[in-house]
């Protein structure tokens, strides 16, 4: 065999032991509620059903120049020692000012916070896995990170210290030295991206871009887990194309008139596919995927149970939007929108009632959908809610109604979002 084919050789071996089945891939959730309430305990009991650990989001540090600024949260932990399942804590640190950054004279601070929050936890009987520390680095900061790592590390012995990674620390020279001072690292491969043109959606979870992170990450040598989305957003733009904020938990606030609206999704069925392809074939590096954030029915901005329960396991959701009429005991009929399928559906942009024989007596639309000034033989029902979460499975919408002396003949189309 002379040396360039044993080069080659070499070459596609390290190539297909990089993927390859191995483990199975942990499922994991963060729980980011900041207030502990009945609907978060029973997502987490749900949850506990399908999911290897929870993840809960413990405080938020910032860092100003000579101070420093603790939120900490209404944790489940009576909920989360029922499922007997593994449990972490997440310190986020939004934001580290000063000339240094997050450097390790920090470092003693947040241990404070971590072994103060871990004995909380064992007070309810649970023992925290690992400490998990959120911190959005700049690219060229990595190596005062890591310092800072070896130095949280050295003051929690016992704890497995965790950070966030995303994708393009990959490309600096520092990253190998960050992902060496830590235990392992979450590689968040959701982020937005804001389209080309105001008349499109964001998109948060880029399943292509993620497989490519995924990839890249793999040659570090460090055992990392990849955090996939859940959630969808509302971007909120002024006339002149600067942000003015981004919503992804809670309700959509009063809007002011003029403002550019713009929604981002997690697609279920591309997020499914990616699952999917990495349950059969992934990196042995890769031990696990963490999906931010845990479904909680009063979470109107991320997914309902019956789609993560879905794409988590790899398989796509069904989708089945249909409309009817339904006559009412007061002689008019309503027009109902109903989502008997898997997934979150997007209100249709319009829907048109044809028919074939006399005009509806008198109609009018609801729930955000104006009727506008019908063609022949149609009604024309034009949606104008610049946002919505969706129809959720197993729920219905009424977006108006009619008066006809008969039904015979009459159809419903509905166009695309």
């Amino acid at each position: 065999m002379n040396s360039l084919f044993r080069i080659s050789a070499i070459a596609v071996a390290l190539a297909l032991s990089a993927c390859r089945p191995s483990a199975r891939l942990s499922s994991e959730a963060y729980v980011w509620q900041q207030v502990r309430s009945d609907a978060v305990d029973a997502a987490i009991e749900r949850g506990s059903r399908d999911l290897d650990a929870f993840y809960l989001h413990a405080a938020d540090v910032t860092f100003a120049t000579d101070r420093s600024t603790i939120r900490r949260f209404d944790l489940p932990w009576r909920a989360v020692a029922k499922t007997e399942k593994p449990v972490g804590i997440v310190i986020r640190i939004p934001e580290a000012r000063g000339k240094s950054g997050l450097s390790p004279d920090r470092a003693g601070e947040i241990a404070s916070l971590a072994r103060s929050i871990i004995a909380e936890a064992r007070a309810e009987g649970i023992t925290c896995r690992e400490v998990q520390i959120d911190y959005d680095c700049p690219d060229s900061r990595l190596s005062t990170y890591a310092a800072f790592l070896l130095k949280l590390k050295s003051l929690c012995p016992g704890n497995r210290i965790v950070f966030t990674a995303l994708p393009s620390w990959l490309r600096e020279s520092d990253f190998g030295k960050l992902a060496a001072s830590a235990d392992s690292y979450v590689l968040q491969v959701h982020s937005l991206e804001l389209p080309a043109t105001n008349d499109s959606t964001a998109v948060i979870c880029d399943v292509e871009k993620a497989r490519q992170a995924i990839s890249r990450a793999s040659r570090f040598g460090v055992p990392f887990r990849a955090a996939l989305s859940t959630y969808q957003c509302v971007v909120l733009l002024n006339a002149d194309g600067k942000r003015l904020g981004v919503i992804s938990e809670g309700g959509i606030p009063v809007i002011p008139p003029g403002t550019v609206i713009i929604p981002g999704y997690s697609d279920p069925t591309q997020l499914a596919r990616l699952v999917a392809d990495l349950k059969t074939s992934h990196s042995p590096l890769l031990t696990g995927i963490i999906w931010y954030r845990l479904p909680v029915d009063t979470d109107r901005m991320n997914w309902p149970w019956i789609t993560f329960q879905a794409v988590s396991s790899g398989r796509q959701p069904k989708s089945r939007l249909e409309v009817s009429l339904q006559p009412q005991p007061e002689g008019f009929s309503t027009i109902e929108l109903k989502n008997l399928g898997e997934r979150p559906e997007h209100r249709p942009s319009r829907i048109t009632v044809r028919y074939n024989s006399a005009a509806p007596e008198s109609a009018d639309a609801l729930a955000g959908y104006r009727l506008m000034s019908p063609p022949s033989h149609a009604l024309i029902f034009q949606d104008t809610v610049p946002f919505s979460p969706g129809i959720v499975p197993g729920k219905s919408l009424t977006i108006g109604w009619l008066r006809a002396s008969s039904l015979d003949g009459v159809h419903i189309l509905l166009s695309s979002p």
